[in-house]
Formats: structure tokens, sequence, C-alpha cells
């Protein structure tokens, strides 16, 4: 029973009294059935745990917990060891039972609560993912439409920016598509390789930029520092800076400011607004903490790689906020193999 449905249940007129009234009545019967058999010494005493069960699927780990302890004392100190004699259950006895129902309600709910966390979450993933593919897909089925059916009207500059649109939104598809692929990868049981070498870390840019529309690139986009090399697995580091622009791209200012440095050990690449230096919704979260869906996955991913590369991503916050990525430079560790194969770990 998921957590929608246990909020739905309390706020109709009229049914939200509906599960405390059965549970009550199934503790009564309980209670009438263990008297008429002859007392607690029999087994029926075990029928206690219906209306525990019955509490903890319906109000979690709080609602188990509360009618295990009330199942406990109904069946114990107000109910005698053997109804014909009188003679009373020992406190040992009761207080051992009404603990075994108090853990059996904590277990069912605990149970009941991690169901419905779950059960949301996949509601929430599937919403996100709907989205989010539907978005660009969308637009790419919209401009194709329009190609199509008013081909001869178009002039040769409409059916390049039509192109260029569609390229646009067939790209962020596969972006996205990359991320939410990599990110099952990630928390399955199948390790992730990443295959390390020397790489031109500039030439990676290129290729993340190449496939920005034109028309943004020139005008939103500056990158500044003079050549460097790291050590790093070209394609994964190619999808964390994708992460880390389009997320600038999304969040921050009018021009996004891409900066490589270099110091002893370490290649550092910040991602910031180039006027006033914030990118808002750390690690696709905006200022109430709620996450973002189009791109907060994209980052979860590209903090992972970077570990996984041996470098790290962080969000930085000291008067201004912005993205970092740093990573190992190449002839920091000059005796580790070029092309060593790494694997998430265990």
């Amino acid at each position: 029973m998921s957590n929608l449905h246990i909020r739905s249940l309390h706020t109709v007129p009229g049914v939200r009294w509906f599960w405390p009234c059965v549970i009550g009545l199934v503790i009564v019967l309980a209670a009438l059935v263990v008297v008429l058999a002859g007392g607690t010494q029999t087994v029926w005493p075990h029928l206690f745990y219906v209306p525990v069960v019955l509490a903890a699927l319906a109000f979690g780990l709080k609602g188990g917990l509360a009618v295990g302890i009330l199942a406990g004392l109904v069946s114990g100190p107000f109910m005698p060891l053997a109804v014909d004699t009188g003679t009373d259950q020992p406190l040992v006895g009761w207080l051992t039972r009404l603990c075994f129902f108090a853990a059996i309600g904590m277990l069912a709910g605990t149970g009941r609560d991690r169901i419905g966390s779950l059960a949301e979450a996949r509601q929430k993933f599937l919403s996100a993912i709907s989205h989010e593919l539907r978005t660009p897909l969308t637009a790419v089925l919209g401009f194709s439409e329009v190609v199509m059916s008013r081909h001869p009207e178009l002039t040769p500059a409409e059916y390049q920016e039509f192109s260029a649109l569609i390229h646009q939104e067939a790209t962020e598809l596969s972006n996205v598509i990359d991320h939410y692929v990599l990110e099952g990868r990630l928390d399955s049981a199948n390790r992730l390789t990443v295959d390390v070498s020397r790489v031109d870390l500039h030439q990676v840019l290129d290729m993340v930029l190449s496939g920005i529309p034109p028309k943004i690139r020139e005008s939103r986009v500056e990158v500044h520092g003079a050549p460097v090399h790291v050590d790093a697995d070209p394609l994964r580091l190619r999808q964390v800076l994708r992460s880390l622009i389009n997320h600038a791209l999304a969040y921050g200012g009018e021009c996004v400011l891409v900066e490589v440095e270099r110091d002893a050990r370490t290649v550092t690449v910040t991602v910031r607004d180039a006027e006033v230096g914030t990118i808002a919704a750390p690690y696709g979260r905006d200022a109430t903490g709620i996450p973002a869906p189009p791109l907060g996955v994209g980052l979860a991913v590209a903090r992972q790689l970077a570990v996984l590369m041996g470098g790290k991503l962080t969000y930085e916050m000291a008067g201004t906020t912005f993205l970092q990525l740093r990573l190992p430079a190449t002839d920091v560790y000059p005796t580790r193999r070029v092309g060593r194969r790494l694997r998430t770990p265990e």
C-alpha cells in the first residue's frame, strides 16, 4: 500500500476511521477468542499478530509499534493465564509477549514505509524521465513535420534553422538517455569500466561545444585557459563536461564561463556565470532544495564519474557559486600506466 493511497484514505470523509475501527474490532475479537479458549496458556494469543500487522501496513512504523504495545497490554495483565482457575500471568511472560508484538509491528511498519518510499521514488523517476524525454522528442517531431509538410515553401535559411533546432533537441535527447543509462549502470551490480589515458582537455571541450547549437555556443559560452592534459577517460570526461556546461546554460546567466587552470598536481575546470559568478540549483536543486529533474540526474552521474577517474566534482559557495571539476594532471603520477582500466568500487 503506497503512501499516496494512505494519505488519500485519511483525507476522505467517512473513510479515515476505517482502519482504526477494523483494527480495534480485530483486537476485541482476538481477546474474546483467547478468553473463551481458556486464557493465554493456549495458542490463541497469536491472533493478536493480525491487528498488529494490519496497523503496520496501514499506518507504518508508528502505527505498528502503537498497536503492538496495545495488543501486548490487552493480552497481558488484563487477561488470566487460565480462565477456569483464575491464575494470573507471570510478569515476565506477558512482558515478553508485548515485546514480540511491538517488534513485529516495528518490522512490518518499517517494511511498509520502505515499500511506500520506493513506490514514491519510482513514480517521481518515471515522471522525471517522461518529462525529459518528451520535451526534446516533441520538438524533434514538430520541426521535422514542418520540414516535411512545408518543404516547397521553406527558404535555405529556414531549412538551416530547422535543421539546427532538430539537431539540438536530438542531442539533448541523446544526452538524457546517456545519463539515465549511466546512472543505471552505476547503481547496478554490473561494474562500469573506465579506460584512463592521456587526454587533451581542450580537445574534449571542443567536442562538447560542437554539440551545442552555434548561435548558443558563440553568444553564451566562453572558454579561458592554456592547453593542458589530464589523466582521464575521454568518453566519460566528455559526459562530465557536457553535464556541467548544460547545467550552467540552464541555470546561469546570459554567458557561461569555462575556466581551465592547473597547479602542481591538479587540473581544475570551473564553470560559472561570466558576470555574477553564480549558478543556481546546486546538483540540480533550487533554492528550496527541490530536485530539478532535467539536469539533476546528469550532475549526480557526473559526480560519480569524476570520482571513478580519480577526480572530484564539487559545488563551491564563497560569495559566489560555481561547479568545479578537479582531475589529476597527466604528469603527476609518471609511473601510472596509461590505458589502465578502472571499475566501480565494490
